[in-house]
């Protein structure tokens, strides 16, 4: 059986498709050249510059399909900010761009994700509980990338869904991307671009009626957090909240405190340490330790939804 969810695909040129990579030897023309803000780097840089790099990264997916082995293949574009398609790859045009996905399922009653795709856990002998084991939400690995065209790809994943996995309930395919360009000196060396897309969908093609929007990035998190900063895990391109859920909900637990990492809890935990009998305390990559004793809240607590 062939599930299929395809989006509308919106065509931005007359022209033949192509049928191979294309090297960019003049600025693109026809889409308004972004306009970018005086701590942008981009907006100090010459026109020759701009086409080279062609700079920016947004990601779109066109469509979801299941086929009977149950393993997603993904459908998506990667462009600049002109509109114009970039090499994943990076070779026709520079920086190459690094993607990942998780695929979960959405509970409107119990109101949490659940990630199908899991990863095990064991804690190592420098850990305050050593041995414990667990299994924590993860992206897709093992999976297959195939290039159509320069900025078109499919996505075949390595993992399966389950048989006999609801096919009504509401889907989340969560894309996450950055493309580097801390080699090019131009753009100055450390230069990543990113972006975060959550996909909503239900397998049996029907319209999605219940989906995961209980915080705005804008109103909330970025209305005292530095946009600029505000990321997760490192050089990573985890940004929007609705990324986060997809893997910060009841599956997910610190194994080497036992402490539980699910967003609604944990938020709160890390926003009022000085409600908490206990410091609240994460062991992150490499046995990083995050002890958020020393965080505040710039308001009263009571306005925990700003």
């Amino acid at each position: 059986t062939l599930f299929v969810l395809a989006l509308t695909i919106v065509v931005t040129s007359t022209a033949p498709a192509s049928t191979g990579r294309r090297r960019v030897v003049s600025p693109p023309t026809g889409p308004v050249a972004p306009a970018y803000k005086a701590d942008q780097i981009e907006a100090y840089l010459s026109e020759d510059v701009i086409a080279y790099i062609r700079p920016g990264l947004k990601i779109k997916v066109n469509s979801v399909t299941i086929p009977a082995n149950r393993k997603m293949v993904v459908d998506v574009t990667f462009t600049d900010d002109f509109d114009q398609p970039i090499d994943r790859l990076g070779k026709t045009t520079p920086g190459p761009i690094s993607a990942s996905f998780i695929i979960a399922w959405w509970d409107p009653a119990a109101r949490h994700y659940t990630s199908y795709i899991t990863r095990a856990v064991t804690t190592p002998a420098n850990s305050p509980r050593p041995g414990v084991k667990t299994n924590q939400p993860a992206a897709d690995s093992g999976g297959v990338w195939t290039d159509l065209e320069t900025g078109h790809a499919k996505y075949t994943f390595g993992a399966a869904l389950p048989d006999g996995f609801d096919q009504t309930k509401t889907h989340t395919l969560g894309f996450q991307a950055f493309r580097d360009l801390r080699n090019i000196p131009s753009v100055g060396f450390g230069k990543i671009y990113y972006a975060n897309l959550e996909h909503d969908f239900r397998p049996d093609g029907q319209p999605v009626t219940t989906t995961w929007a209980k915080v705005n990035d804008q109103t909330s998190c970025l209305a005292c957090h530095d946009k600029a900063a505000f990321g997760f895990h490192g050089t990573s391109a985890r940004r929007d909240v609705k990324l986060c859920v997809l893997c910060h909900q009841p599956q997910n637990v610190d194994p080497d405190t036992g402490n539980v990492l699910d967003m609604k809890i944990m938020i709160h935990k890390i926003h009022a340490p000085g409600e908490l009998s206990a410091p609240y305390i994460i062991y992150g990559n490499g046995q990083s330790v995050h002890n958020f004793s020393e965080v505040t809240f710039p308001q009263d607590l009571r306005n925990c939804d700003n």
